[in-house]
């Protein structure tokens, strides 16, 4: 079995714009990005 990876891009990151970057490093690190999801929740959520 292959090894998988779970990486979370913090909210702070997306703020600033650089989720672009982040996925650049990801990809020149030699990984491969099988599926991204954006996802906002609400504060009732994220405290759930």
């Amino acid at each position: 079995m292959a090894n998988r990876t779970f990486a979370i891009i913090k909210p702070d990151a997306v703020k600033m714009g650089i989720t672009g970057k982040i996925y650049d490093r990801i990809l020149n690190a030699q990984f491969k990005i099988l599926g991204a999801k954006l996802t906002r929740i609400t504060l009732d959520q994220a405290e759930g």
